[in-house]
């Protein structure tokens, strides 16, 4: 589950501002489930075009720094949030506990969850990362 980077796609380097700079509050919340999250700004928005715009101060959430996702689940953002901080989806706990009962069903699915959620974020080396193991598990 770890993400062969190619020299197109390098990864984003983790400076001391990803874990100093201004925090972003993230409200995730698909109506049963509601949790927030409070994450580097500079971090999320080095990976996610979407949360680069929506903290623009011409937005309500870039003044507040609060952005609200009310129709995604929680577990898929914490498997975001895993990535975002290590770069390697062998890390998630919510990843691993379907993998390590080997339900290759449930493992596939989240998968495919977590790239929609990629899909919402733009955040396209999540979705490149995701879709390498997507192909390494169904060989």
């Amino acid at each position: 589950m770890s993400c062969q980077v190619s020299v197109m796609d390098k990864p984003t380097m983790l400076t001391k501002s990803s874990f100093t700079g201004p925090l972003l509050k993230v409200v995730v919340s698909n109506g049963a489930n509601t949790e927030e999250f409070l994450v580097s700004k500079d971090l999320i928005c080095t990976e996610s075009a979407f949360f680069k715009s929506a903290c623009n101060d011409n937005w309500k959430s870039g003044r507040t720094n609060t952005v609200t996702l009310a129709d995604d689940d929680v577990t898929d953002f914490t498997i975001f949030l895993t990535w975002l901080h290590t770069r390697n989806l062998r890390q998630s706990t919510e990843l691993n506990s379907l993998f390590g009962n080997f339900n290759t069903e449930l493992f596939i699915r989240k998968l495919v969850d977590c790239y929609a959620l990629g899909d919402v974020l733009l955040a396209e080396r999540f979705q490149n990362c995701l879709m390498n193991s997507l192909i390494a598990s169904i060989k």
